[in-house]
């Protein structure tokens, strides 16, 4: 193909070849391009060429020769006499040492790419170069990411990534090139803007599962992984501060029952006696989560009065954990037994009983897409935030508790009280190792349940109350079966 002047394409099959070497299904070549033309005498980049199925990528080496030139090293031979000054030959011949040891590293790198991904153009372009060319980058790889997010999460990774972004200066063209510079000069630029640490780690968090991402993809090199915490030249992901002090003891959470229960938010200053309803609905919330198996707010909002429900006579409640009911091996199923407090909760501010209905439907009100949701969910538990810390002025406390302590306090209070920590992560929702045979037997039965629940306040019953209240929650045909097992064994 001509082109302007003396400037002529030569063939790729005419120019000399130093090494070729096929792996899977690319073959690497090192060789000379032509690609931007040659003429008589004219000097071309030396490149590894990468091709697979007629497609091909050059990768220039920073080095030109004429054709002559490469060709003569191509050809270059150790001669058997020993010469006492260097010649041209030996020249040659030390340049296509260096240049074939060059091209095995590369063999080498390839071969590597092969094992972990089905080999492309693309993606051997995009490693190399940090560039690609078929408009990936790192930024859409962390769009692909958050797009497949859930609501909650994909809203942290894409503050995280604006984040990125506007802090860094990174831009498409920037291809994959996430150094630990890059990312050295986010982390100075949002202390600067006085992001705290936890934010702080959970945006680099976001960063190193699209980093990851790339890597497993072949766009970044593993040996590129910008971060560690033993290496200073790395970037250390910084942890937040434990939650395990997080929590409010059983004989804080009486108090603040019977609060709620003896309308004790008719006390509040004057200043706070237009919302003295909301105060109380808040605190209900509150008490629900935490004796409700230390429910997530986004779960409560979700709570249905189902056929579960009915079927044990308002004795318990049913629910899937939003939040991992796609990654435990009990699809995140949760039983709640309802003890008497908690009852009192229900009957006191949630809505009538109707089959399918939501409990506490003020919540979500009118939110359509989950979005819509998401945002109400937020916007109750700063409601529910701001309301326990009137309540906790109120009773002189010093902590101002949130809708997180709830969980926490959930599972401190009753492994304190020496519950097992297995009935605390089923009735919370984790993931337990489970075989098949247990999957039909019931290791917690609803009595087991309401027992174990009911010493998450103290409210000075004794042991005989407490059998009493359960036996009292017990459906006919559940006392008949306690009374025959306690007769077995007594027998």
């Amino acid at each position: 193909m001509s082109q302007t002047g003396e400037t002529v394409r030569i063939k790729s099959a005419n120019l000399p070849v130093l090494c070729r070497e096929k792996i899977g299904i690319c073959t690497i070549t090192l060789t000379l391009s032509s690609k931007r033309g040659s003429g008589p005498g004219k000097a071309l980049p030396l490149c590894l060429r990468y091709a697979i199925n007629g497609k091909r990528f050059y990768f220039p080496l920073g080095e030109s020769y004429t054709t002559a030139q490469f060709a003569a090293i191509c050809q270059a031979r150790k001669g058997l006499r020993r010469h006492t000054t260097l010649t041209l030959n030996d020249t040659y011949v030390a340049k296509k040492e260096e240049l074939t040891a060059l091209f095995h590293t590369y063999v080498s790198q390839l071969r590597e790419w092969s094992q972990l991904n089905v080999l492309s153009i693309d993606l051997i372009a995009s490693a190399l170069t940090g560039r690609s060319g078929n408009g990936l980058c790192f930024l859409s790889e962390w769009e692909r990411i958050l797009a497949s997010k859930r609501v909650g999460t994909a809203e942290s990774y894409r503050y995280a990534l604006r984040s990125f972004t506007e802090l860094t200066g990174f831009t498409p063209k920037d291809g994959f090139l996430v150094s630990a510079s890059v990312l050295r000069k986010w982390v100075k630029a949002m202390q600067a803007k006085n992001y705290s640490k936890a934010t702080i780690g959970i945006y680099l968090r976001a960063c190193r599962v699209v980093v990851k991402d790339c890597i497993r993809n072949g766009y970044i090199k593993q040996k590129d992984y910008p971060f560690g915490d033993r290496d200073s030249s790395l970037i250390p992901i910084p942890k937040g501060r434990s939650r395990k002090e997080r929590f409010l003891s059983v004989a804080q959470m009486t108090e603040l029952y019977r609060f709620f229960i003896e309308g004790r938010e008719r006390e509040l200053p004057l200043r706070y006696a237009y919302q003295s309803e909301l105060v109380r609905q808040s605190l209900g919330l509150f008490l629900f989560q935490y004796l409700a198996n230390g429910m997530n707010l986004s779960d409560v909002a979700r709570l249905r009065y189902d056929d579960w429900y009915f079927r044990y006579r308002g004795e318990a409640l049913r629910f899937e954990r939003q939040k991992t009911r796609d990654r435990t091996d009990n699809n995140s199923e949760v039983i709640v037994p309802v003890t008497a407090p908690l009852r009192e909760i229900i009957r006191a501010i949630a809505a009538p009983e109707e089959k399918g209905g939501l409990l506490f439907p003020f919540i979500l009100e009118d939110a359509g897409d989950e979005s819509a949701c998401r945002r109400r969910i937020c916007l109750m538990n700063s409601h529910i935030t701001a309301r326990m810390k009137i309540i906790a002025k109120q009773l002189g406390w010093t902590v101002v508790p949130s809708s997180t302590w709830c969980r926490h306090s959930f599972a401190t209070n009753l492994s304190l009280l020496g519950v097992p920590s297995r009935y605390i992560s089923e009735s919370m929702g984790h993931s337990v190792s489970r075989d098949v045979t247990s999957g039909y037997i019931a290791d917690y039965p609803l009595e087991r349940q309401l027992s174990f629940n009911a010493r998450l306040l103290d409210l000075g019953q004794k042991d005989s109350d407490v059998a009493g209240a359960v036996l009292a929650g017990l459906t006919e045909g559940q006392r008949q079966e306690l009374l025959r097992l306690l007769l077995s064994r007594e027998a």
